[in-house]
């Protein structure tokens, strides 16, 4: 029996190996610091991720929320926030991140028209869930996810990123800056 699980263990490295390469996305986790929540982190090519969607309750804020008020959709999907409040809202040790990191992640995930598939997956260890977003009405829940950039198109547009749940694409999209949507943080 011993030998069995032996050939298992082996057989599921090597199926890593061959679906996403020699380097496999690393899977870890880390607590904010600031309300004790554990997310999942995962190394992608040379960077780190959040490996789940923030969510962090702003204090005294009630600008920050769930898709449709629903806190089950909170767990889900993580917190929607504007972009006044994402830009501040990642935990210590990280950040916003860039277009620039957008692009390096989907080109990392094999490039813009295969990378939402991969990133969706719980194996890819991204999971890029469909939160939403607000503009004020909710829209799009379950159906496409946006995440924020640091990288402002102009001053009511920034950049970030957009997955279609079941789409195998995923590219940058101008999100106006008025909206609530994901937080997905990188790490410094």
């Amino acid at each position: 029996m011993k030998h069995k699980s032996i050939f298992i263990v082996v057989g599921v490295v090597l199926a890593a190996v061959v679906v996403f390469g020699a380097d496999a996305p690393s899977v870890a986790t880390f607590e904010d610091s600031r309300d004790g929540k554990t997310y999942k982190k995962v190394k992608i090519g040379n960077q780190t991720w959040m490996a789940e969607n923030l969510n962090y309750d702003i204090p005294k804020d009630k600008k920050d929320g769930c898709y449709e008020n629903n806190d089950d959709n909170c767990d889900k999907y993580g917190r929607l926030y504007n972009f006044g409040q994402a830009k501040k809202v990642c935990p210590a040790g990280w950040r916003l991140p860039t277009a620039e990191d957008w692009d390096a992640l989907i080109k990392n995930a094999g490039g813009p028209s295969t990378a939402g598939e991969k990133l969706q997956s719980a194996e890819f260890g991204f999971l890029a869930l469909p939160g939403g977003r607000a503009m004020p009405n909710f829209v799009d829940g379950g159906n496409k996810g946006y995440w924020w950039s640091i990288t402002e198109v102009d001053n009511v547009t920034t950049m970030g990123l957009t997955v279609t749940s079941g789409s195998s694409e995923a590219g940058g999209t101008g999100l106006f800056q008025m909206q609530r949507c994901s937080v997905r943080c990188i790490q410094k």
